[in-house]
């Protein structure tokens, strides 16, 4: 089969750090046109990459309900795919956690399921990565970000940076339990000053729990833990740059046993950035189904707006005091 070709939006510090080496790499695909703005960086990052073309456009991502539909919608254009990039659901050791739930509410083993809690505290997500980073003096494009009607302009910027750390944790909760568009949030308890603190969903029925906030930490402090009558899923993943290195699972059979299991994924040596692109090119060439099309973000995009509107509503004009000064949350 012929190679795909593509091209890519943006020259930042996931695309030289991860997206361009992994399509540099890929068999699938020849990296035939970058997109940037910033025309000096661009140059040398098509130069570097050896990429044969160079634009000076590029498009925003969708922030709300109404612009995710809008995009979905033009991907219903004969020709047009989309796919969102949840490299979690491409996470090898997610994928073997999302299996073992499914393959435990089948048979019982250990009793209902009762409670999720997802855990996002991030910390060193970069751990270490040292690849040599194509720089220029030019001032970054002004973010042309366009928020909910609802939402006061002050608390816009908290708003895009919680979306685009939590959306991934609100996607995987929804991914492990196969809930599709089934969640909607019960109550929001959230700081005024950094949004940390808890969300409390119900997703395809069963209660869970989203936690946020930060944390100086040596490695990654994001996990995920599904709860039994009778024992627990449990799933952690490394820092995101540490390449291939999935999630670890571990089960706990509870009741009389009291056995623990760390099953390995079977790609036990695989990165979810790598799986993920992978994935992309190979959906696009056999015309397969993607993984995670974009519709699935529709749904976790409501799920955001919903709590940012419940934080809002609570909070009122504490809501975003320090974005007013000039501050910005710390997400």
């Amino acid at each position: 089969m012929a190679l795909l070709n593509v091209g890519y939006v943006g020259c930042g510090f996931m695309a030289q750090n991860v997206h361009l080496p992994n399509l540099r790499q890929s068999a699938q695909c020849a990296l035939e046109g970058l997109a940037e703005v910033r025309t000096d960086l661009g140059r040398k990052v098509q130069a570097k990459f050896g990429i044969p073309r160079l634009y000076d456009s590029h498009r925003a991502i969708a922030l709300t309900v109404k612009q995710a539909l809008a995009v979905t919608e033009a991907a219903q254009t004969p020709g047009a795919r989309l796919m969102v990039g949840y490299m979690m659901q491409y996470d090898a050791g997610y994928q073997l956690a999302q299996a073992k739930v499914k393959e435990m509410r089948a048979a019982g083993r250990l009793g209902d399921l009762t409670y999720v809690r997802s855990h996002g505290f991030r910390g060193d997500w970069i751990a270490g990565a040292d690849t040599a980073m194509e720089t220029s003096a030019e001032p970054l494009p002004p973010e042309n970000w366009e928020g909910p009607d609802w939402l006061p302009p002050a608390c816009l910027h908290a708003y895009v940076g919680y979306l685009q750390q939590y959306l991934h944790n609100l996607n995987l909760v929804r991914y492990l339990l196969d809930a599709g568009d089934d969640a909607r949030v019960t109550a929001v308890d959230l700081d005024d000053r950094d949004a940390a603190g808890i969300v409390s969903l119900r997703v395809k029925g069963v209660r869970a729990v989203l936690e946020t906030g930060s944390l100086r930490h040596h490695r990654w402090d994001d996990h995920t833990q599904i709860y039994f009558r009778s024992g627990w899923i449990h799933a952690w993943v490394p820092p995101l740059l540490n390449e291939n290195l999935p999630a670890e699972v571990e089960i706990y059979y509870g009741g009389d046993s009291h056995a623990y299991e760390r099953p390995l994924p079977r790609e036990h040596w695989s990165w979810a950035y790598r799986r993920e692109m992978e994935g992309f090119l190979q959906a696009v060439r056999t015309g397969e189904e993607f993984l995670s099309p974009g519709e699935d973000a529709v749904t976790d995009v409501r799920l955001m707006e919903d709590i940012f509107r419940k934080h809002v509503k609570d909070a009122g004009h504490r809501a975003c005091l320090d974005q007013d000064r000039g501050q910005g949350y710390v997400i």
